[in-house]
């Protein structure tokens, strides 16, 4: 007869598929998958031997030179953060932890006592990472995802690391304990727009490094719509191109405060034409040597397929080239192309991109009808509004 652990596991298999099926849209699979992690969660927390557990020292001693010295990767959604993290995956001295961390957001979350609420949103989140596969970021393997919860007991407990830092290092003690230890120099967090936040991370942890990768604004802002018009909302490109100004000033800023020794600005079209110059180029920012691992995307060296909004470029275990792409042509109108090239045209030109040529140029306005435009545009907002608010 089939085990209760073994079980649940079946059936967490069954609702991430069915999730996968739709994925990235979020419908009544990513309810059920919560609700599912939500009793595995509840069922393993009470098996797991807190009180008998002794951590391997040696184990221990190897995640404490690491803890303080982060990369965090920073970039627009759907700029190249993703294949970003997962190129990095690979060399053996970087942890790279799963998905979309969320690290600003968990600083005031939780409280050390709060262990029954950390373990169940981080055991969610080594399951299922992304929404997509590879799945189970430590395996589905009993005893990996107790040893997980074991040290992240003991280090909650016995440190006075960040929580988010317990959990890295408890990331650590796993691969540590199951596979073959190797010599860590960074451990990289991955979440969207962390630019904003840059300096005062680097106030948290003044060894950090920063990794910022931008995209053409066209092809990223039209990677946006799509996903918007997968879940079913409305987007709004002239208002994604107005942050997405924001970013590449702070990321301009950045750079500026910290220095090049620190921040590292590379082009997301770059990365996919010509990947092995743009890694050994972050490898010697690092000061680690070049793994040709690293050609080769992954989550915890596992293969994976690219986080694209588009099916005919979710490519499995390698990079896709992307850096003459005009698929903002099919996915945005003429009026959105206009908002973009005229708000962004100076960003575009100062981070290299081929703006002034006559394809684009184009589209770009001036004077009286940028005002009207936008002043239309911001009327139509405020109605859209007011009718959202009375639906």
């Amino acid at each position: 007869m089939e085990d209760q652990y073994q079980s649940r596991i079946n059936n967490l298999n069954e609702l991430l598929a069915n999730r996968l099926a739709v994925y990235p849209k979020r419908d009544e699979s990513s309810v059920r998958l919560n609700d599912g992690l939500k009793e595995f969660s509840t069922y393993l927390l009470k098996t797991v031997d807190f009180d008998g557990f002794q951590p391997d020292h040696l184990i221990v001693e190897g995640v404490e030179r690491f803890y303080d010295t982060p990369i965090f990767v920073c970039g627009a959604m759907k700029s190249g953060t993703s294949l970003c993290n997962r190129l990095l995956d690979n060399h053996p001295n970087l942890l790279v932890m799963p998905g979309d961390s969320h690290f600003i957001n968990q600083i005031e979350r939780w409280n050390r006592s709060q262990f029954t609420e950390i373990a169940e949103y981080w055991i969610n989140r080594v399951v299922n990472p992304t929404g997509a596969e590879p799945f189970w970021f430590l395996g589905p393997d009993e005893k990996q995802l107790k040893c997980f919860l074991q040290y992240l007991h003991y280090f909650l407990l016995h440190s006075q690391y960040e929580i988010y830092v317990c959990v890295v290092m408890s990331i650590y003690a796993v691969n540590a304990t199951f596979g073959q230890p190797t010599v860590k120099k960074y451990w990289v967090e991955k979440t969207p727009n962390n630019e904003i936040h840059a300096q005062m991370l680097y106030k948290r942890f003044p060894r950090a490094k920063f990794l910022h990768v931008i995209r053409d604004p066209l092809n990223n802002i039209a990677a946006l719509k799509k996903l918007s018009d997968i879940r079913q909302r409305e987007s709004s490109p002239l208002q994604s191109a107005r942050f997405l100004k924001r970013l590449l000033q702070t990321a301009k800023q950045n750079q500026e405060v910290l220095g090049k020794d620190k921040y590292h600005i590379f082009k997301y079209e770059q990365l996919t034409s010509d990947p092995e110059k743009v890694l050994n180029d972050i490898c010697i920012f690092l000061d680690i040597p070049f793994h040709e691992n690293l050609l080769k995307p992954t989550e915890n060296g596992r293969t994976t397929t690219a986080n694209s909004m588009f099916t005919e470029s979710r490519v499995t275990g390698k990079i896709l080239d992307q850096s003459h792409s005009k698929r903002f042509l099919q996915q945005l109108s003429k009026i959105e192309i206009q908002d973009i090239v005229t708000i962004l045209y100076r960003e575009a030109i100062e981070f290299g991109y081929n703006w002034a040529s006559p394809d684009i140029q184009i589209y770009r306005m001036s004077g009286f009808y940028i005002q009207l435009h936008w002043a239309t545009e911001k009327t139509r907002s405020i109605f859209r509004k007011i009718r959202s608010g009375f639906s």
